[in-house]
C-alpha cells in the first residue's frame, strides 16, 4: 500500500522519494515511520499519514531542546561538535583507533626481550633498542 506524508496540506516527499533534507520515511511491511531530522520548535504541528482513502493525523509537540540545559554554551564549537558526534551514532567520549604509529604493548614477551638485551650488554642504549 502506497503511503503519503503531509504537513498540513504540503506533501513531504515527491513520488517514491524516501528521504530529503528534513524528513525520512521508513516503510517496513505494514509499519510506517516518519523521522523529522534536526527537530526544532518550528516543526511542531500536525502531520498526516495517508494510505488510499485512510488518513491519520498526528500532532508533533516539541517540548524542549537539547540546548536548553547548556546555559549559554550551545554556541561553543566543542559543544556543537559533540552534539553532532552523538547524533551521528557515537556513544562514548573515548578516543577510537588512530592511523599512524602503532600502539606499543607491554607483554611478557617484550619484557623478556629487553631483559635479554640488558643482560647481554648492560651499556645498551635506548636508541639501540628502538
Amino acid at each position: 500500500v502506497n503511503v503519503d506524508w503531509y504537513r498540513g496540506e504540503q506533501a513531504l516527499f515527491t513520488g517514491s522519494q524516501a528521504e530529503n533534507h528534513k524528513y525520512k520515511r521508513i516503510d517496513d511491511g505494514l509499519q510506517r515511520e516518519l523521522i523529522v531530522k534536526n527537530v526544532s520548535p518550528d516543526d511542531q504541528g500536525d502531520y498526516v499519514c495517508q494510505a488510499d482513502k485512510y488518513r491519520v493525523t498526528l500532532h508533533l509537540n516539541v517540548q524542549d531542546s537539547i540546548f536548553t540545559g547548556l546555559h549559554g554554551y550551545a554556541d561553543s564549537p566543542t559543544v556543537v561538535y559533540w552534539i553532532g558526534q552523538f547524533a551521528s551514532g557515537r556513544d562514548s567520549f573515548e578516543d577510537g583507533p588512530r592511523s599512524g604509529r602503532s600502539v606499543t604493548v607491554v607483554t611478557s614477551k617484550n619484557i623478556r626481550a629487553v631483559e635479554l638485551l640488558v643482560t647481554d650488554d648492560p651499556h645498551v642504549t635506548i636508541d639501540y633498542t628502538a
